[in-house]
């Protein structure tokens, strides 16, 4: 019996249902999947996820929601998950064009940042 935790054993992302088979995604299927409208459930699952310690960033991810969560799609989420794993400093200086990201970066983090970041017409909301 192995001692100490597995790798990956217990990540979300590789949990799946007993019996449910590894997905194989094909470019073609992923760039369809990319375009995939969020559910009801992945979307309240995001917006769960996205409360964050720093007030700011919770204006600013509400307000997000508030005016994009109809047409999230998966590309979306993927792009979150990336800001989402940040810490609440360094996703504020990346929001209010503080710093810029590394370019190295997905295009759908950069995607999603680009729709998070406060217009002049927000500035009433800070």
């Amino acid at each position: 019996m192995p001692q100490g935790p597995q790798p990956d054993a217990g990540h979300w992302q590789n949990q799946r249902a007993h019996g449910e088979p590894d997905r194989v995604v094909s470019s073609t299927s992923a760039t369809h999947a990319a375009n995939t409208p969020l559910t009801a459930t992945d979307l309240s699952r995001l917006r769960w996820r996205s409360r964050r310690g720093l007030l700011e960033n919770d204006l600013l991810m509400e307000r997000f929601f508030s005016r994009h969560a109809s047409m999230l799609t998966e590309h979306h989420r993927q792009g979150l998950e990336v800001l989402l794993d940040l810490s609440d400093n360094d996703l504020l200086d990346y929001l209010l064009g503080r710093a810029s990201p590394p370019q190295a970066w997905p295009t759908a983090a950069q995607d999603v940042l680009t729709m998070m970041r406060p217009t002049p017409a927000d500035h009433n909301v800070l």
